[in-house]
């Protein structure tokens, strides 16, 4: 009786640290459409990513956007005119909270081409 205490007084010490990290987890969503790059962020629940800053890079690291998100935990702007690259979409929702998004260079080109 004592060894089925011990295992599963183990599997919920397991447990708990996993469900709290999860409740953090921290998500980026991004689209590309109509000329715009569009982005959803969020607590891996409902619980929106609001007034977490989002930075664009490049894949040389140089940082080409900067912006916002609402209350909502969305955020969208204008692609950039000359885009040489894919572009990393990066959500800083704080105290350590990161998450990041590609957009692929063949993504922007086809939207922004006649």
């Amino acid at each position: 009786m004592k060894i089925k205490h011990t295992i599963i007084f183990a599997l919920i010490s397991i447990m708990i640290p996993a469900s709290v990290a999860f409740a953090h987890k921290v998500i980026i969503f991004a689209w590309v459409e109509d000329g715009m790059i569009h982005t959803e962020s969020s607590f891996g629940s409902k619980r929106k990513a609001k007034n977490c800053t989002v930075t664009v890079i490049d894949e040389k690291g140089m940082v080409v956007h900067k912006g916002q998100t609402d209350l909502e935990g969305n955020y969208s702007f204008k692609i950039l005119e000359k885009v040489n690259s894919d572009l990393i979409l990066k959500l800083d929702a704080g105290t350590g909270h990161q998450a990041q998004w590609r957009i692929l260079e063949s993504e922007l080109v086809a939207v922004s081409s006649p």
